[in-house]
């Protein structure tokens, strides 16, 4: 059986009531809200997909964390006290990248310094990711560290 043009009601999907939308025991299926104004067409086009930002472009801003609080978290992550909750957040940003994370924030190395590490190979990501995803680390770490004080 063929549907007419007005079959489907955009505010709740319901058939229109014509005699082309009835059912096989002779039923029919109508809404009480339609208006043939507003029906579903397959030349409408599908709604945007919603993008989220990705991680290599959120800034410090984006995170909250400011130039004194970068530099409180850079010396924090020379301290011991703080090894469990530094290890923890670089593999909470990206564990695939986080032993290059994590010698890059303890010796203090730029990403040209981790990017053929011994003992680690090649770093799999690009200078624009491992970047960001060090700022994600950060960011992560900023908020286990309050957590901790919090508690």
């Amino acid at each position: 059986m063929r549907k007419c043009r007005r079959c489907l009601c955009r505010s709740c999907l319901n058939t229109c009531g014509c005699r082309n939308c009835q059912k096989t025991d002779g039923s029919v299926t109508s809404c009480d809200k339609y208006n043939q104004y507003e029906q579903l067409s397959f030349l409408e086009p599908l709604p945007k997909p919603v993008r989220q930002k990705l991680t290599r472009f959120f800034t410090w801003d984006d995170y909250g964390i400011s130039r004194e609080r970068y530099k409180e978290l850079c010396s924090m992550c020379h301290k011991k006290e703080y090894a469990d909750l530094i290890r923890s957040a670089a593999y909470t940003a990206n564990k695939d990248i986080a032993e290059y994370i994590l010698l890059s924030v303890k010796e203090n190395k730029s990403y040209e310094g981790v990017e053929y590490a011994q003992g680690l190979g090649r770093i799999p990501c690009g200078r624009t990711d491992f970047y960001g995803y060090r700022r994600l680390f950060y960011h992560i770490l900023d908020e286990k560290i309050r957590q901790r004080e919090t508690k």
